[in-house]
């Protein structure tokens, strides 16, 4: 338990990053009945290289983490616009936003960002809050989302105190036009995917998407 620090198969100069807990093994609570007891949410930290990931239980104090987690990540660079053609043949247009300093908490409001691309019908979308300036932790929570925007909050839980306000935090925003397939059984290899490498089947090649499961 701890930071994971990730070296990144290739550089990224200001990546977006989304990144989320897959199992369960800590859990002492009767989920979906009972609230997530230990609480924690996969929470991102920049270094040099490349990036750090781990638990953040926020300001809950109930359970612990005593056996690792997997998290699961996507990172590309940020603030690129393409398309690809999936496994299906069916095209898809897609986009990465990375902000700056810009969420704030439930107590403060709700943070608009516009989709670059043009979508016919409400895209799908996968954000996650790429820093922890905030002391209380935090995780994105969407308020609102059409064809042309999306907004996220910083929410917090109220374990500690009631108030939910939050300084600016980073995010990174993946959004793609439809759900997709992506058949690269010769790129599978440690649950990972890697459209770097020989992907121009699927015109991919010249931006690169790597998702990977890590323990934590």
């Amino acid at each position: 338990i701890g930071w994971e620090e990730i070296t990144p198969k290739v550089s990224f100069s200001n990546p977006a990053i989304v990144a989320n807990i897959q199992t369960l093994n800590n859990v002492d609570s009767n989920i979906p009945h009972e609230p997530l007891k230990p609480w924690g949410t996969a929470v991102i930290k920049n270094s040099n290289g490349g990036f750090k990931l781990s638990i953040d239980m926020s300001e809950t104090n109930q359970g612990v983490f005593d056996e690792n987690e997997t998290i699961a990540y996507m990172i590309a660079d940020g603030n690129i616009v393409g398309e690809f053609v999936d496994s299906s043949g069916k095209t898809i247009k897609w986009e990465t936003i990375k902000t700056n300093n810009y969420f704030v908490g439930w107590d403060n409001s709700c943070k608009k960002v516009s989709f670059q691309n043009t979508y016919e019908k409400t895209p799908i979308i996968a954000g996650w809050k790429d820093t922890r300036n905030g002391w209380d932790g935090g995780w994105f929570r969407r308020c609102y989302l059409d064809n042309t925007q999306i907004d996220f909050v910083v929410d917090e839980d109220k374990c500690h105190d009631s108030e939910r306000r939050h300084i600016k935090e980073q995010g990174g925003i993946f959004v793609f036009s439809d759900t997709f397939l992506l058949n690269e059984n010769n790129q599978t290899i440690n649950n990972s995917f890697d459209a770097w490498n020989a992907d121009s089947e699927h015109g991919l090649n010249d931006r690169n998407i790597t998702t990977k499961k890590v323990s934590q």
